[in-house]
């Protein structure tokens, strides 16, 4: 079974069987207008002027007769005078005619006229003698023989007239008959170019149009079944322009979900890795730190040892911090949501951490017009966040350096209604390398650092449905941004899940 034609493919059809009548409609045309008119420039050039010729020498015959008929009555010599005249005339239209060209037939006409008009002249050159010595009697009796080669001679060019008569009239009719032709191709192309107009027409309705509106009444919203009827494409550009946008909000929303996965299985790796390290090692960390305790108190408070005692009992908190991120990070905690201003959360980690940037010698500067507007965070963690952000960028400036916090709310296109947190430093920056890999797991530029502290800042704004990121160039500092919706965050079943 055949495949039918797309509609493409009839629409394309149809389209070049307009342009084709159309197109040879009009090269039809032309083509005949071009013939006509070299039809009729050579009727004009050639026959026209042919019978105006064979007009003229039979006018110039015809008025030689008639002056040589007045001299016959009255001997007036002007007659002769005048007669000559017309005679000259008559030669020089002979010759015209011998040069224009004519036919086989108007040649053999052209021969014969001028060789009885030269016989005639000189017959009536006789007669006109005659006349002159007095000779009437003999005059008259010649001059029956000159009339009847008169006659001949103006029978001969009626002929010659007649011709080209003939052919005026076949190239008129010819001209007739091929604009009956042009008007008949005319009505042709008319009705071809009607009819498939009216299919164009059709398709265009039946399967485009009202499947459009089908479409459009189906959406059930703007484009609805009351939408007015005739501006189906401005409806259907509104559509796409929906369609469009809620395709970039879905691929905005695969992503985020594709990174929650990679982190997802990223996390399950590390969780099953972090339960191993907490048996391998809390356990005994846990029997060092009793056995420090209980060897502390046998050792003498001035001596070398308690020096010793302390650099030991440091790093084993160390080691215990590093195990503690590990294991948040793998095993990040329930969120309890509630609605809170980031503001409040931002001056209860400013107090926090108020004594490590007073011995930094820091300086804190908060741009607050108003406290931000509630959103639905979890503060504890939003303040492990903002302390995270804070303390790192104490690490990364000299004393007298200058901690800028901003807070304002804005209309964002991804997040709608939005409080906006950016923290920036006049530390020493982060290279370009550097900053696109400063929230992935582990990774870290300082000695003692497990670089996971701005790695789980990331994974709870995420979890807040908000954004971070930074912006920095080396030696200029570095300026953090966090976006927080203040709608209802939907985040309750994947907190839930997490045990």
């Amino acid at each position: 079974m055949k495949k039918p034609l797309s509609l493409r493919v009839r629409i394309a059809v149809v389209v070049a069987a307009l342009v084709l009548v159309t197109a040879g409609f009009c090269l039809v045309t032309l083509w005949y207008v071009y013939q006509t008119d070299s039809l009729l420039s050579s009727a004009v050039d050639r026959d026209f002027s042919a019978v105006s010729i064979a007009q003229q020498l039979t006018t110039d015959l015809v008025m030689q007769k008639g002056f040589t008929t007045y001299f016959f009555l009255d001997g007036n010599t002007e007659w002769l005078r005048r007669l000559d005249t017309w005679h000259t005339s008559f030669r020089s239209r002979l010759d015209a005619a011998h040069a224009f060209g004519y036919g086989r037939e108007s040649q053999s006409i052209l021969k014969d006229i001028e060789r009885r008009y030269a016989a005639y002249s000189a017959l009536r050159s006789r007669v006109i003698g005659l006349y002159r010595d007095g000779d009437r009697q003999a005059g008259a009796a010649l001059h029956r023989d000159a009339r009847g080669q008169f006659i001949v001679i103006q029978k001969l060019c009626s002929r010659l007239k007649q011709i080209h008569e003939q052919k005026v009239s076949r190239t008129v009719s010819e001209v007739r008959r091929r604009s009956r032709f042009i008007h008949l191709t005319a009505y042709a192309a008319m009705a071809g170019a009607v009819a498939f107009s009216a299919l164009l027409v059709y398709m265009l309705f039946t399967q485009i149009l009202r499947p459009i509106r089908q479409l459009i009444n189906a959406a059930g919203s703007d484009g609805g079944a009351g939408a007015p009827a005739g501006n189906e494409m401005n409806l259907l550009q509104g559509q796409v322009y929906g369609l469009l946008e809620d395709v970039s909000q879905t691929r905005t929303r695969l992503e985020k979900s594709r990174r929650t996965l990679a982190r997802s299985e990223k996390l399950a790796l590390v969780g099953r890795l972090a339960a191993g390290i907490a048996h391998s090692i809390r356990n005994p960390l846990t029997s060092v730190k009793m056995r420090l305790f209980s060897l502390r108190r046998t050792v003498n408070p001035d001596g070398p040892e308690k020096e010793d005692f302390d650099v030991i009992s440091t790093e084993i908190d160390h080691i215990e911090s590093i195990v503690s991120n590990f294991l948040e990070f793998s095993r990040p905690p329930r969120m309890k949501l509630q609605r809170v201003s980031p503001s409040d959360v931002v001056d209860t980690a400013l107090q926090l951490v108020r004594h490590r940037l007073e011995t930094g010698g820091i300086d804190i500067k908060i741009l607050r017009r108003d406290k931000l507007p509630p959103v639905t965070a979890d503060p504890s963690q939003l303040k492990e966040v903002f302390i995270n952000i804070l303390l790192n960028g104490c690490d990364a400036m000299q004393p007298g350096g200058v901690m800028i916090i901003r807070e304002q709310e804005r209309e964002l296109l991804e997040f709608g209604r939005a409080a906006v947190i950016s923290f920036s430093d006049s530390g020493h920056g982060m290279a370009g390398q550097i900053r696109q890999k400063i929230f992935q797991p582990f990774f870290t530029t300082r000695d003692d650092g497990t670089g996971l502290g701005l790695s789980i800042a990331s994974r709870i704004i995420e979890e807040h449905g908000g954004s971070i990121a930074a912006e920095s160039e080396e030696g200029k500092g570095a300026t953090f941004t966090i976006t927080l919706p203040t709608g209802q965050v939907q985040h309750g079943q994947n907190t839930d899940s997490r045990r």
